[in-house]
């Protein structure tokens, strides 16, 4: 620093040209109040560094210097002619010599080593200790300096954040800071503005882009921003729906669809609204149509089912009911306490409480248990339909076959579409008990109501609706979760199955036309359904629909159930099945142990029997199938 402020690093042709105290910044990163200078990071490692520089010196000498003899040999009865007669004779005979063998006659010889092994040393491990600690002086990870050994995609990624935080960014804002109190004011342009002027960092860091595109999301969820401010930040083009919260745009594209594309989205011809096509759509229409059709056939649930849809509607009704009940306060803040004189409508601010309405969370609380229940349920029920198929093709009642379920159901795509699907259906139930508020409230809006009106009629309108709402939800969760199951359990013993079926109740009057004519369609294990649009009444406009598990086009209601096909080609004899992968087989009696031990495919006990007498004697042949000759006797009078 003395010779940078002399100028003698610096030059005019030849002779030094000294710097002012204006031209000159120095920064403090790690500063000390007990000293007239900072520590410096190198200063801070320096003895750490020297430690390691140390540790390789002692190494190089350690092993090619021999610095430390392996040992002393003591020799503890010899005398001094003896031990020097021994000297020559190692020496002569033995030092260098490979594959000799030393012979003496020594008593009590005592070897003492000197060196400890490698593992011992543990040379490595210290070496590692120390770079450690010199990476850490510097804010750096084992990520960022190379060192991948331990480090998976998860740890990576979360390391890199708290690089880019503890590490970057303090040095760059201290370099901002220098630049700004130290640079700028002595420049013409800071002044020229009457000091405003400053110095930022623009850095393309993508922990900085994934961090603002989550608080954009958010500001946007929330109503603080607009998809055209965001879209901007973006340095993209507006849209012209852009300047509405998203709220709005999502409220006006729900009810009044046709209207919106056509006005908002400038799309000429726009089709009619289409109804179906996902649980519980914000439109009122497929939602008191589900309902509807529910009540007018209230009792078609399969028995199996119908004790957890009693349970899950009775948690989901409870969610319902703390919602509405929470909706109070907002009510009473916004409604007017009085009619207003003369009939007029009071100027309410109808969004502030339906903001009040956020139960996806509480939704997807409730019900993941017993999603998750009749998954596991609905594995049951097909692997044990399949296991008694497979069993009636190599004689039933003679053995138990059992489906060993060895794979990871959460690692399953049925598994993954049913969890997104539940998130979707979740923020589609909230929006359906939005719009029945909002329906309610608005109606006591026209008729000029105050809040005992508004209140009266949430207890009126909404919370009848409310508990048919919640059977709906409870059924389609249930009986979905169930179909997702047993594709679950396809994916995971495809190697037994030519595929999957759909098969349709056909309740009159309650089952879909377009998933009656599904009935007995098979398709195979990965694939989907395709289901045909038949023009008839009822049905959307958007099909035909690819279905993945059955009922996917349109779950509300849906009563329609998945089987799986057993392949074909399927072994259907006991001694071949037993080689299947997946396929335990437990004989049930002794004699279906014999013949499944002793048999051949297609061959019956009595057969074996005979191939077994014309070889053996009635004593071997007891003794080779295991049993006593009064069975086996017993067994031939069987004939």
């Amino acid at each position: 620093m003395q010779a940078l402020a002399s100028g003698a690093l610096a030059y005019r042709g030849i002779a030094p040209v000294p710097f002012s105290r204006d031209q000159l910044v120095w920064l403090e990163e790690n500063p000390k109040s007990w000293r007239l200078y900072a520590q410096g990071r190198v200063q801070r490692v320096s003895q750490l560094v020297e430690i390691i520089l140390n540790q390789d010196a002692s190494n190089l000498r350690y092993f090619p210097a021999n610095e430390i003899p392996e040992g002393v040999l003591n020799l503890v009865d010899l005398n001094a002619n003896e031990i020097s007669r021994f000297r020559e004779y190692w020496r002569e005979e033995v030092e260098g010599k490979p594959y000799k063998l030393p012979i003496v006659g020594v008593k009590n010889a005592q070897w003492i080593p000197f060196r400890a092994t490698l593992q011992d040393l543990q040379f490595l491990e210290s070496q590692r200790w120390y770079h450690h600690l010199v990476w850490m002086s510097f804010g750096l990870n084992p990520n960022e300096v190379g060192d991948l050994a331990d480090v998976n995609r998860s740890t990576a990624q979360e390391q890199a954040e708290t690089v880019w935080r503890r590490t970057t960014v303090p040095l760059l804002e201290l370099l901002a800071n220098a630049i700004n109190h130290h640079i700028l004011p002595f420049t013409e342009a800071y002044w020229d503005v009457g000091g405003e002027l400053r110095f930022l960092w623009d850095p393309n860091n993508p922990i900085l882009k994934r961090q603002r595109r989550a608080e954009q999301e958010s500001d946007l969820r929330l109503g603080l921003s607009t998809p055209n401010r965001i879209l901007v930040e973006r340095g993209d083009d507006p849209v012209p729906w852009g300047d509405m919260p998203l709220v709005l745009v999502d409220s006006l594209a729900r009810m009044h669809p046709e209207w919106f594309a056509s006005e908002i989205c400038g799309i000429e011809n726009a089709p009619e609204p289409l109804y179906g096509g996902g649980l519980l759509l914000s439109s009122p229409d497929p939602v008191i149509k589900a309902i509807a059709a529910m009540k007018a056939a209230p009792d078609d649930e399969p028995e199996e089912w119908r004790s957890r849809i009693e349970a899950l509607h009775r948690r989901v009704a409870g969610v319902f009911d703390d919602a509405i009940q929470n909706l109070r306060p907002a009510i009473e803040a916004v409604f007017p306490a009085e009619r207003q004189e003369g009939g007029a409508k009071p100027l309410v601010d109808l969004d502030a409480v339906l903001d009040q309405i956020a139960i996806v969370d509480d939704l997807l609380a409730a019900t993941a248990e017993p999603r998750a229940d009749a998954l596991q349920h609905g594995i049951d029920l097909e692997s044990h339909r399949l296991e008694e198929e497979i069993a009636g093709r190599i004689g039933k009642g003679l053995y138990r076959v059992t489906i060993t379920k060895e794979f990871d159901v959460s690692q399953t795509f049925a598994f993954r579409l049913l969890q997104q699907r539940a998130a979707r259906n979740m923020r589609s139930v909230e929006d359906s008990i939005r719009d029945l508020v909002r329906t309610s409230l608005t109606r006591v809006i026209g008729d000029g109501g105050n809040v005992s009106d508004a209140w009266l009629a949430l207890q009126r309108d909404v919370l009848g609706m409310t508990s048919d709402h919640a059977r709906l939800v409870a059924r389609t969760e249930i009986m979905g979760a169930q179909r997702y199951g047993k594709q679950a359990l396809a994916e995971g013993v495809e190697h037994l199955l030519k595929g999957k079926t759909w098969r349709s109740r056909k309740i009159p009057g309650r089952s879909r036309a377009w998933h009656s004519v599904m009935d007995g369609v098979t398709v195979p294990v990965r694939e989907s359904w395709t289901v045909p649009a038949l023009g008839v009444k009822g049905q959307p406009k958007d099909y035909p629909k690819q279905c993945y598990v059955v009922g996917e086009d349109q779950p509300f209601n849906c009563v329609c159930d998945q089987r799986l096909a057993l392949a074909d080609n399927l072994p259907d004899t006991v001694q071949e099945l037993r080689s299947v992968k997946g396929v335990n087989i437990e004989p049930l009696t002794k004699q279906a142990a014999v013949l499944l031990e002793h048999g051949r495919p297609h061959e019956t006990l009595q057969s074996l029997l005979q191939r077994l007498e014309k070889d053996m004697s009635k004593n071997q042949m007891a003794e080779r199938l295991g049993i006593s000759k009064a069975t086996l006797y017993e067994w031939l009078r069987q004939e």
